[in-house]
């Protein structure tokens, strides 16, 4: 593994630490010559860590690239860009208000259909168009109660269980006929319902 020198403010060199270290966990160690003990490989870990910087570096790139943008701006355009960034957010906030909206919609619906789903799965029939999303849930509805249904005829088959788990109930007169005096006793206690007791 090559040596990382680098130059720059300690809240960067800090990020890059905690990367590291996150990283050597996932190894499985505190010791990088240790090798690999986790559920990643070496080349998962660089992977990893060359997107995170790459990530790092597009939004360094697009910090300076703001800060120069605005040097060279007067007053009104700099208040022009920084309205434009709040319509941008408040925009956003919109579309994720609207989303949560739909999703206690789309929870109700199938609450009224007595099924209860993860968020993960409500997440994946949820759009930010009201009639896709209530076509994607009225068909996970009716997908979901068909198998439902299905399952439970599956288990339903078979034959039904007699009264008295198949055993044949006996007259009074039958069982009175027996000549075995505990084998009488014992027909009379399983069927109770013929004396009435």
């Amino acid at each position: 593994m090559g040596r990382l020198i680098c130059s720059g403010s300690p809240r960067i060199l800090r990020s890059l630490a905690v990367i590291l270290l996150a990283a050597m966990a996932v190894l499985g160690g505190d010791d990088p010559a240790e090798g690999s003990k986790g559920g990643q490989d070496p080349p998962d870990i660089t992977a990893l860590l060359n997107t995170k910087f790459a990530d790092w570096e597009a939004a360094q790139k697009k910090a300076a690239d703001e800060a120069k943008k605005l040097e060279g701006m007067n007053a009104q355009q700099k208040a022009d860009l920084e309205l434009e960034k709040m319509k941008d957010q408040l925009e956003e906030f919109q579309k994720k208000d609207a989303l949560s909206e739909m999703t206690k919609v789309a929870r109700k619906m199938l609450a009224d259909e007595k099924i209860s789903v993860a968020d993960e799965l409500l997440s994946m029939m949820v759009t930010d168009n009201a009639e896709d999303t209530e076509k994607a849930v009225e068909g996970f509805s009716k997908a979901f109660s068909a198998a439902v249904e299905a399952e439970v005829k599956k288990r339903m088959k078979g034959e039904t269980p007699t009264k008295g788990g198949g055993k044949t109930i006996m007259t009074k007169e039958e069982i009175m006929k027996i000549q075995d005096p505990e084998l009488r006793q014992k027909k009379i206690l399983e069927n109770r319902e013929v004396f009435n007791f």
